[in-house]
């Protein structure tokens, strides 16, 4: 459900609302899966803050390689967005 809802947020740029449901993630000390590292360092990117969206990837340890790669494949566009911005 959280990444349901982050993804709703990165589609509009709704940066509050996803950092509510990250803090919210953080002080209910919720397990937090690929698929929510991936929502969150998405919605990050999409709201243009690549700061956060990079500390969230820096805290991921012990995943998969193809979190990585797709963790890279978000910085990428964020940061193509965000230079020709």
């Amino acid at each position: 459900m959280l990444t349901t809802l982050l993804s709703v947020w990165a589609r509009v740029g709704a940066l509050d609302q996803s950092q509510w449901i990250h803090a919210y993630i953080d002080r209910h000390r919720l397990k937090v899966n690929a698929h929510l590292h991936t929502a969150l360092v998405d919605t990050y990117g999409k709201c243009k803050r690549i700061d956060l969206a990079y500390k969230v990837f820096s805290v991921v340890q012990g995943e998969e390689d193809v979190l990585i790669e797709c963790h890279a494949r978000r910085f990428h566009d964020a940061l193509s967005r965000q230079e020709s911005s």
